[in-house]
Formats: structure tokens, C-alpha cells, sequence
């Protein structure tokens, strides 16, 4: 938590983040939860790990879902796309009918005879090329903070992102953090998808956020 402008307490968890980034800086892929009801600190943790890694030389990005949903389609990838300057590169607008959704815009089923899935996927890899190629200049660190409430568009994007980045070369450092609050149930298919899809990549870290202790609660 804060006191005024200094933040104190979740030592731990703040150590972890900072591992993990260290290791980004370095060019390893860094895929971290950040759990814990409302007001529990997450933002406040997640700001902490953004000044870590500016200090690391590392590049983020940032974004939030909206509260109660109603925000457009991958309106999550859309705002971290713009701050990198890279987001007039993709045509969001177009998946249905643009015929340069592949890699490199070269796309392997016409877009006129490919199914809905196939130019989904063909999009996605677009992005995450995207990405990729930013992340050849420097670190890239992308926060996406209430995941809870993010639309549907943006988690199916993010699950596949989060697949991608086992296969992306030790040399390219791209590195996620999410917050979210637990849901009852485990949420939407979508929610809980993704949230799984990321629990199961290789050295991601889950950090549950519970009430501070008597020794933090003293500082």
C-alpha cells in the first residue's frame, strides 16, 4: 500500500515481480497474475513493478478493461497498441474482409475462403508479429490491469498471445502483467479460458493479494 507517496508492505510479492523483470530485461518472456479482491493494493503493486522495470530500461504499456463491460472490441489491445505507436498497423476494423491479418501480411488461406476461425487466428499472429518485432528494440512489458471486466475480443486475443510467447526466440524480451479480482464460479468461458491458458504456460507466477499483516499494517 501507499502512505502518502511511499509505498510500503507486500515486500514478497514485490521482490517476485522484480525477478521476474530482471529476467525480461535480460530476454526472458515474463508472464505474471496479480490476484486479490477490490481495494486489496494491485494497482498500487503493479505501479511499483512499473517503475522497476523503466529503471530496467524496459518499455510498458499499460491499459485497463472498463467496469461493466460495454467497451469496444479488444479495446485492451487497442489502447497498449497506440501507446507503442504501432496500432495504425493493424486494422481492428477489417477482420472480416482485410486480406493482410497474417504475419507479415502474408496470409496463408485467402481471406475470402478462410472460416471465421481461420482469420481470427491469421489476426492474432499479426499482432503478436507485431509485437514481437517491437520487442527486438528493446524489453517490452504489457500490463493489463481489471481483466475481470475486459470484453471478449480481447481475451481470446490475449490467450493466444499468452500461447505465443513459448515460441518466441530467449533473445526477444516480451513480458505480461494482469490484475484481476477472483469470480465466483471462475467467470465467463472466456475469463476463465484465458486465466487458465496462462496458468498453464511455462514459469508463469500467480500472486494472491490477502490482507496485509500486522507488520505491514504497522509501517
Amino acid at each position: 500500500m501507499r502512505s502518502g507517496s511511499v509505498f510500503v508492505g507486500r515486500y514478497r510479492e514485490l521482490t517476485l515481480l522484480r525477478k521476474g523483470l530482471g529476467q525480461l530485461a535480460h530476454g526472458s518472456p515474463m508472464i505474471t497474475s496479480v490476484v486479490g479482491e477490490a481495494g486489496i493494493g494491485k494497482t498500487a503493486l503493479v505501479s511499483q513493478a512499473m517503475d522497476s522495470a523503466a529503471g530496467l530500461g524496459i518499455r510498458v504499456a499499460r491499459s485497463s478493461a472498463v467496469e461493466g463491460g460495454g467497451s469496444p472490441a479488444y479495446w485492451l489491445w487497442k489502447d497498449v497498441l497506440r501507446q507503442l505507436s504501432i496500432g495504425d498497423q493493424i486494422d481492428f476494423d477489417g477482420l472480416d474482409h482485410a486480406d493482410h491479418l497474417a504475419p507479415n501480411g502474408a496470409a496463408d488461406v485467402p481471406t475470402d475462403a478462410a472460416t471465421r476461425p481461420q482469420r481470427e487466428f491469421q489476426f492474432y499472429e499479426g499482432v503478436t508479429d507485431r509485437l514481437r518485432a517491437h520487442a527486438h528494440e528493446s524489453p517490452l512489458l504489457i500490463v493489463f490491469e481489471d481483466l475481470h471486466w475486459a470484453d471478449d475480443e480481447s481475451l481470446r486475443l490475449l490467450s493466444h498471445f499468452v500461447h505465443g510467447l513459448a515460441g518466441i526466440e530467449a533473445a526477444v524480451g516480451i513480458g505480461l502483467i494482469v490484475t484481476y479480482r477472483d469470480r465466483p464460479g471462475g467467470g465467463p468461458d472466456s475469463f476463465s479460458s484465458t486465466i487458465l491458458q496462462m496458468a498453464r504456460a511455462a514459469g508463469s507466477e500467480n500472486i494472491q493479494l490477502g490482507p496485509f499483516s500486522k507488520e505491514e499494517s504497522s509501517e
